[in-house]
């Protein structure tokens, strides 16, 4: 299996979460919002997408609100892991 394969499969995943994001939020289903923000998360950070912070840090705020206190401090460690945007260096392009 080549990295290119993988990224590939990841981006596929990246779609169809933000698809089903907008229908569970349409639902008012904040419970799988949560969950499917946090495979999103998951898939943007093996794209290396600083984009998953965001994800994450939403995904935290919704397990909180619904006291989902072992998601939340899961989800917790995740974020202390991931560099924040003034950690990360530009890349000169």
């Amino acid at each position: 299996m080549s990295l290119g394969y993988i990224a590939h499969q990841a981006q596929q995943a990246v779609t169809h979460y933000e698809r089903s994001l907008e229908f569970f939020r349409e639902l008012g289903d904040t419970s799988s919002e949560a969950d499917l923000l946090e495979h999103l998360g998951r898939n943007l950070v093996e794209l290396d997408q600083p984009r998953a912070r965001g994800a994450w840090e939403r995904a935290l705020d919704l397990y909180e609100a619904q006291h989902r206190r072992i998601d939340a401090e899961r989800l917790r460690d995740e974020l202390d892991g991931l560099p924040h945007a003034s950690d990360v260096a530009p890349s000169g392009r």
